[in-house]
């Protein structure tokens, strides 16, 4: 019994830590992403440069704190119709045509619905850079497809604040997302 106030007081500086990030939501500072066609909204920094073209296609570059360089998030509509593993074949296929390096392909759950990611690697004139592309396996037609990229040095602390802003992730219209069943 008494290991439980124990693990609990271990977490409370974790708790602190975080409680400025996890506010997001609340801060003057967020701005709301939204996108109809897929059916997605979240909240995000205001430093985020954030530009929708008319098919519905985002670019937004995400300052990287402490350095002058950003990471490049990219926000698709895309409609697949199929098996999880057809896409993550036909995933692994893109990154091998192109000469990266395939780093890892993995599941995650969100809004109760799969998440298919897949983690490379590719040289370019600014040194090497790491990407994660994930496909938002839901029952929606157009399917909620990112993509985040920015160079090997500074990729971790990008995704860290790309799944911050995650965590606020919702639907437009406040239904939830069924898994898609092909």
């Amino acid at each position: 019994m008494s290991l439980a106030p124990v693990n609990e007081m271990r977490s409370l500086p974790l708790l602190l830590c975080l409680a400025p990030a996890l506010s997001l939501g609340q801060s003057a500072d967020a701005k709301l992403y939204r996108n109809n066609i897929l059916n997605v909204q979240f909240e995000h920094p205001k430093a985020w440069k954030v530009e929708t073209n008319r098919r519905n296609e985002s670019r937004i570059l995400i300052p990287i704190e402490g350095t002058q360089e950003t990471a490049l998030l990219e926000i698709l509509p895309v409609t697949f119709e199929s098996e999880k593993d057809i896409w993550l074949t036909a995933q692994k296929t893109v990154v091998a045509n192109a000469r990266y390096e395939l780093v890892r392909q993995w599941e995650e759950e969100i809004l109760r619905v799969p998440m298919l990611l897949t983690r490379y690697s590719f040289p370019n004139s600014r040194g090497v850079q790491v990407a994660t592309s994930a496909l938002l396996y839901s029952d929606w037609p157009r399917k909620f497809f990112w993509r985040l990229s920015a160079g090997a040095f500074e990729y971790e602390k990008a995704e860290f604040v790309w799944r911050q802003v995650l965590q606020s992730l919702r639907t437009v219209d406040g239904t939830e997302f069924k898994v898609l069943d092909p």
